[in-house]
């Protein structure tokens, strides 16, 4: 009859449950998608620093908001700069950026009377009788 006792230690092995090549002890954002590319503490990459990591950022090397998919909006109108008719004016989404200060739904910048409502057939002026 043989009898055996043994201890079996795992040196070095380390746990990556989200497969990033970052260790469960060390990161910092446990469910990263396979194939991301990231930091030490196993983090998306963020490389111009505005919060939208790299893979989900469209303008990735030029700081934007979450709102904008990470694009520069320097007017603040949800718009990004890229697609915005009026980058430095805050404007309206269905306008394309641009204001529409009447409410005619043509935007000031093709209205010829943006201080009275209109019609597109004159230009947004109203029409005359």
């Amino acid at each position: 009859m043989i009898h055996s006792v043994g201890v079996v230690f795992d040196l070095g092995k380390m746990v990556d449950t989200d497969g990033d090549g970052v260790s469960d002890k060390r990161e910092k954002c446990p469910a990263t998608p396979a194939n991301i590319e990231v930091d030490m503490l196993g983090c998306p990459l963020d490389t111009d620093g505005d919060g939208v990591a790299d893979y989900l950022d469209d303008c990735p090397t030029e700081a934007g908001t979450s709102a904008t998919n990470g694009c520069p909006d320097a007017d603040g109108d949800g718009v990004k700069d890229a697609d915005d008719a009026c980058p430095s004016v805050k404007g309206l989404k269905s306008m394309d950026g641009c204001p529409d200060s009447d409410g005619d739904g043509i935007a000031d910048k093709d209205d010829n009377c943006p201080n009275l409502a209109g019609v597109k057939s004159n230009n947004g002026c109203p029409e005359i009788k």
